[in-house]
C-alpha cells in the first residue's frame, strides 16, 4: 500500500495482524492493533506501598479501542512498513499469525505455572489457578 491509500479508520493488515489508522501524516501512519492484547493491572496496599500485587490477563473487550485518545499504544509506520500493509489477509499471514498466537499462548501458560509454583500468598495462588483453568477450559 501507498501512505495516500489511508485514512483515519481504515483498517487494515501488516505483520499478520489487523490494525485501525487513527492518523495519516505526511510520510508516516499512526495505527492501533485490532488484536487481543494484555493488561497489567498493578494495585498497590494502601497499608504497606511495599506490596504490590499484578494482574495480567488477555482481552479482546472494544472498549479498549475507543478514542482519541486510545487506551492501547498507538503504532507508527514508516515508509517501509506501509508498503507491506494490505486491504486482505493472506494466507500465509493467517498461518504464521495462528502458528505465532499459539506459541505466545504456550508461553504465557508456562509463565502463570512458574508463577504459581512461586506464589506464597494464598489469594495469588487461588487467582494464578483460576487464570490457567480459563486458558486450559475456556471461560
Amino acid at each position: 500500500m501507498k501512505r495516500n491509500d489511508f485514512h483515519i479508520g481504515l483498517e487494515f493488515w501488516c505483520g499478520g495482524k489487523r490494525w485501525r489508522c487513527t492518523d495519516v501524516g505526511s510520510r508516516v501512519v499512526v495505527a492501533i492493533s485490532l488484536e487481543p492484547h494484555e493488561v497489567v493491572s498493578v494495585a498497590v496496599d494502601p497499608n504497606d506501598r511495599s506490596k504490590r500485587t499484578e494482574q495480567r490477563y488477555m482481552t479482546a473487550d472494544p472498549s479498549w479501542l475507543h478514542g482519541p485518545p486510545y487506551a492501547v499504544v498507538e503504532h507508527v509506520f514508516d515508509e517501509d512498513s506501509i508498503e507491506a500493509c494490505t486491504l486482505e489477509r493472506d494466507e500465509g499471514s493467517r498461518i504464521e499469525s495462528g502458528l505465532e498466537a499459539r506459541e505466545q499462548e504456550k508461553k504465557r501458560f508456562f509463565e502463570l505455572a512458574d508463577r504459581l509454583a512461586d506464589a506464597r500468598d494464598p489469594e495469588e495462588q487461588s487467582r494464578l489457578k483460576e487464570e490457567l483453568a480459563r486458558m486450559t477450559f475456556g471461560e
